[in-house]
């Protein structure tokens, strides 16, 4: 399965390096701007969250040591 990239690389790494604080300063003068950045930044955050879960879930479902679930 192939992944198309929506978004420019630093565009991601900016966004995630920003904190909430910062996002919200960045609001009152470019709001725009300051959406797209929070929406990358959710979309990645989310996207991460899904590859642990899924990760974990395979390892559990193989037997791997990976797994941090305790076993049944």
């Amino acid at each position: 399965m192939e992944q198309i990239e929506l978004f420019e690389r630093e565009d991601r790494e900016y966004a995630l390096s920003l904190s909430l604080g910062e996002l919200r300063e960045m609001h009152t003068t470019n709001p725009i701007l300051a959406e797209y950045l929070y929406e990358l930044r959710r979309t990645e955050r989310d996207r991460i969250k899904y590859q642990v879960v899924r990760a974990t879930f395979i390892a559990k479902f193989d037997g791997s040591e990976f797994s941090r679930l305790k076993p049944y």
